[in-house]
């Protein structure tokens, strides 16, 4: 059957000659493998390979087997003309970063319309992020796909609860003893920007660099003890090095 569905690009790998194959996380069915056939021929314009850039966001039209080895890809147009990040440095790695940690998460065939529909604002409104909000763009990204995919940080700071424990699966009365370990200020301070997360308040001025470095180190280990397909995320440490 024929679906006009949102897609984002999380991977491309050249295939043959010309071709490619594309995974792409469609707003209608999760993450999809494609065959594009022809795209990288010679005396075809440069632009339609671009969009196959990871990060990118599409409009397309798909012919979807259920089962099927690939996907058929029979229309596709940027999403959002003018969202490319082309040569900014952070932005980019912070893009590279985001990709990283959706294939990470993500698994095959299944749909995820909460956290689509959010990764697709994101990516689209990643160009225009200044500032603060740019700088802790991968810390609240992170949070957010571990919400939308069901691994919350569970309880809440407090005097009897002021200790972050992976094991305990968050706020507890027992300090934790293997690193990543966060100190008190960083504690509380995760707990801010996770109640601030539904309000989209991004900002977190508060956040130095050190310890939003800590605040993400901590959230990937949290998502790699919790979930079965979270795995080393390569893209971190040029992050930690590019971001302000």
């Amino acid at each position: 059957m024929v679906f006009k569905t949102r897609a984002i690009v999380l991977r491309t790998v050249k295939y043959g000659e010309t071709s490619i194959i594309a995974t792409l996380f469609t707003e209608q069915f999760g993450v999809l493998p494609f065959l594009v056939k022809g795209i990288r021929k010679t005396g075809k314009t440069g632009t339609k390979a671009a969009l196959f850039q990871p990060g990118t966001s599409l409009e397309t039209i798909i012919q979807y087997q259920h089962a099927r080895n690939f996907q058929y890809l029979k229309e596709f147009a940027l999403a959002a003309p003018g969202s490319e990040i082309d040569s900014d440095m952070v932005k980019k790695s912070i893009s590279i970063f985001c990709i990283e940690i959706l294939l990470r998460l993500l698994p095959t065939d299944a749909p995820a319309p909460e956290l689509f529909n959010y990764a697709f604002d994101f990516m689209t409104g990643l160009k225009h992020f200044t500032g603060s909000i740019l700088a802790n763009a991968p810390l609240y990204f992170t949070l957010n796909c571990s919400r939308y995919m069901g691994y919350d940080v569970n309880g809440a700071y407090s005097i009897e609860t002021p200790f972050l424990n992976i094991t305990e699966g968050g706020f507890s009365d027992k300090p934790q003893h293997e690193p990543p370990i966060l100190i008190d200020d960083e504690c509380r301070m995760m707990y801010k920007v996770i109640q601030d997360l539904e309000n989209e308040a991004a900002t977190f001025t508060d956040l130095n660099r050190v310890m939003r470095n800590n605040l993400l180190n901590w959230i990937i280990v949290y998502l790699q003890s919790h979930t079965r397909h979270m795995g080393p995320v390569r893209s971190l440490s040029v992050l930690h090095e590019v971001l302000a």
